[in-house]
C-alpha cells in the first residue's frame, strides 16, 4: 500500500513556498476507457506508437526512438500539454514543447533543448489565442528583445542578457503611441518616463506587494513577508483537501488560480489559469474563495489592485 501525498506548492509572485498534507489512501491502478482513449487520439499522430497510458496522460515512441507525453483535462478531453524527451534520457526534455488553456486556446510553443529553453518562444491569450508574447532563449535563458502584445497590438518591449533585463524598454497605449520608456541596468530600472496611472487599474507588480493577514506587528519587512507567506500555507493546508474523484483515478498536476487583492485587500476576479481536472480546479477555486482580507499592495503611497497567480501541485506518492 503506498501513501497517498499531497504536496501543496504555492507561489506568490515570484516567490516559492511549499506544504505537505499527508491524508493516507491507497493508489489504484485505473484502467482507461477505450472510449476516452479514442477522444485522446485526435491530438496523436497515426505513425505514433502508444506505449502507455492512463486516465490523464497518454504516452508514445517515435521513428526516431525520443519519447512524447501527452497530459489531457479529462472531463474536456482536452491536450494540455505535449511534451517531447531525449531518446535516451525520458527525463530530459528535448525538441518541440506545445502547451494548451483548458478551454483549447493554444497557451505555449517553443522549443527544449537537453533541458532547456531554447530559440524562439510564443505565449498566447486565455481568452481569445492571440498572441501575447514574443521572446528567445539561449541556454534557458532569456536573450534579446521580450516583445508583448494585447489582442495582437504591441504593448511593450524589453531587452534582456542571458535572464536580466538589460538596455532600453518602451510600454505603448493602444494605439501604438509611446506612454513609458527608459532603460534598465541589471535588471533595475535606470531611468524613465513614467505615464498617468488610472485610478482602478490592476498592477501584477507594485513597490509593496500585498500580504495573508496577521504579521502586521512584525516590523522588519522581510519577516514580516515570510511570515504572511507562512500564514498563507497554513490557511490552504488546514482547508485544502484531495479530490476523492482524482485520487481515485491518480489524477495530479498543478492547478493555477488567478485573483485579484483590492484596494480593500478583499478577493476578486477568481479565475482558473489551469485546471488539471475538473474537481481539482473546483477545490483550488473553493479555497481560494474562503481567504480572508488581505494587506493591500501598496503604489507611490497609494492603495492598488494586485493581480496573483496562486499554483497548488496535487501529487499522488
Amino acid at each position: 500500500m503506498k501513501i497517498l501525498n499531497f504536496l501543496c506548492v504555492v507561489i506568490l509572485s515570484y516567490i516559492l513556498c511549499s506544504c505537505l498534507v499527508p491524508p493516507p489512501a491507497v493508489v489504484n491502478q485505473v484502467v482507461l476507457p477505450e472510449e476516452t482513449l479514442m477522444r485522446y487520439r485526435k491530438f496523436i499522430p497515426s505513425d505514433e506508437q502508444i506505449t502507455s497510458k492512463s486516465h490523464q496522460w497518454v504516452e508514445t515512441k517515435l521513428s526516431d526512438g525520443s519519447v512524447k507525453k501527452r497530459m489531457y483535462y479529462p472531463e474536456k478531453y482536452q491536450c494540455t500539454h505535449e511534451m517531447t524527451y531525449h531518446p535516451e534520457d525520458r527525463n530530459l526534455l528535448h525538441g518541440p514543447y506545445n502547451e494548451w488553456w483548458d478551454d483549447g486556446f493554444k497557451k505555449d510553443e517553443g522549443q527544449y533543448e537537453k533541458g532547456k529553453k531554447s530559440g524562439s518562444w510564443k505565449s498566447y491569450s486565455i481568452t481569445d489565442g492571440t498572441l501575447t508574447k514574443e521572446m528567445n532563449y539561449i541556454n534557458g535563458e532569456i536573450n534579446g528583445e521580450v516583445k508583448n502584445y494585447t489582442k495582437e497590438i504591441l504593448r511593450s518591449k524589453y531587452t534582456y542578457d542571458m535572464g536580466v533585463r538589460e538596455g532600453l524598454f518602451s510600454v505603448y497605449d493602444s494605439l501604438g503611441v509611446v506612454i513609458n520608456e527608459g532603460l534598465y541596468k541589471a535588471d533595475t530600472i535606470f531611468s524613465q518616463t513614467l505615464e498617468k496611472e488610472k485610478d482602478n487599474e490592476t498592477f501584477k507588480v507594485v513597490e509593496k506587494m500585498p500580504k495573508f493577514p496577521g504579521c502586521a506587528e512584525i516590523e522588519d519587512e522581510e519577516e514580516q513577508k515570510f511570515c504572511a507567506q507562512r500564514k498563507m500555507l497554513e490557511f490552504i493546508y488546514s482547508n485544502i483537501r484531495y479530490p476523492k474523484d482524482a485520487r481515485d483515478k491518480n489524477i495530479e498536476g498543478m492547478a493555477i488560480i488567478r485573483f485579484v487583492i483590492d484596494k480593500d485587500g478583499s478577493i476578486s476576479d477568481v479565475t482558473t489559469v489551469r485546471g488539471v481536472s475538473q474537481s481539482i480546479e473546483a477545490e483550488s477555486r473553493r479555497v481560494v474563495n474562503t481567504m480572508p482580507k488581505w494587506e493591500p499592495g501598496n503604489q507611490r503611497g497609494k492603495a492598488v489592485k494586485v493581480q496573483f497567480n496562486l499554483p497548488v501541485k496535487f501529487k499522488l506518492q
